[in-house]
């Protein structure tokens, strides 16, 4: 789960980076969430500064391709044996698609 999550990570920030939108993937483990926002996320106050509006609109757009989170920038999603490489690359793939826009 360990790699997984580390692979899903690499990815995510690749997506982010590839769209120039500012965020960062906080994650430990197989737990993982995207946020909006400059600098670490080290408690709720720093997480509360993130962009929900942006999440909202990357929630949707994940949504639509097929990829379901949790609608909460505040919830973290999970990583488990059930999601093999086909996933992590699709879900992958979907971030590229929904952060190509620019949020």
């Amino acid at each position: 789960l360990e790699a997984a999550g580390d692979r899903l990570q690499r990815g995510l920030e690749g997506a982010l980076r590839a769209g120039g939108v500012t965020g960062r993937v906080q994650r430990v483990g197989s737990m993982w969430t995207l946020f909006f926002g400059d600098g670490p996320i080290v408690d709720y106050d720093a997480a509360k500064r993130c962009s929900t509006e942006r999440f909202s609109v990357f929630f949707n757009g994940m949504l639509d391709r097929g990829v379901l989170l949790p609608p909460s920038q505040f919830e973290a999603c999970f990583i488990s044996g059930a999601h093999d490489d086909a996933a992590i690359d699709a879900t992958i793939d979907a971030a590229h698609q929904v952060l190509s826009r620019g949020l």
